[in-house]
């Protein structure tokens, strides 16, 4: 039997969707303020697991920013609050009135909103259309 380190499996296309949304909405989240601090850059924190070590579903991120940079290195709220959902939420409650449920899906709110401005865009050929 070996022995070592257990290297994760790389993830499917379709599971990082799932996970964190299509690309548009990864970049959405990201030039989010951080729900906590106000930092310019944000990154997706989910608030709940996908059950069996699975992450939740885009649905259930907030925008929590990462390590801060210059001048000091400091974990940012992403980190201060990993692993911590019940002090999340009682923070969030306090500072605004909502738990980190209605805080997912008012970000979930204004990507929909966000995606409803822009332009349409065409269809995509099909392997079965290319011919027509």
């Amino acid at each position: 039997m070996k022995k070592g380190r257990i290297k994760p499996k790389k993830r499917k296309p379709s599971e990082t969707v799932r996970i964190y949304g299509p690309p548009g909405r990864r970049e959405f989240v990201a030039a989010q303020p951080c729900l906590l601090c106000g930092w310019h850059a944000s990154q997706n924190a989910h608030t709940e697991n996908g059950g069996k070590s699975r992450k939740g579903d885009a649905t259930t991120i907030l925008n929590l920013c990462g390590p801060h940079g210059f001048p000091m290195w400091t974990d940012g709220c992403h980190q201060k609050y990993e692993g911590r959902r019940d002090a999340l939420n009682l923070v969030l409650v306090e500072r605004s009135g909502h738990d980190t449920a209605w805080h997912c899906a008012d970000l979930e709110r204004r990507w929909q909103s966000h995606l409803a401005t822009l332009p349409p865009s065409r269809p995509r050929r099909g392997p079965q259309q290319e011919g027509t």
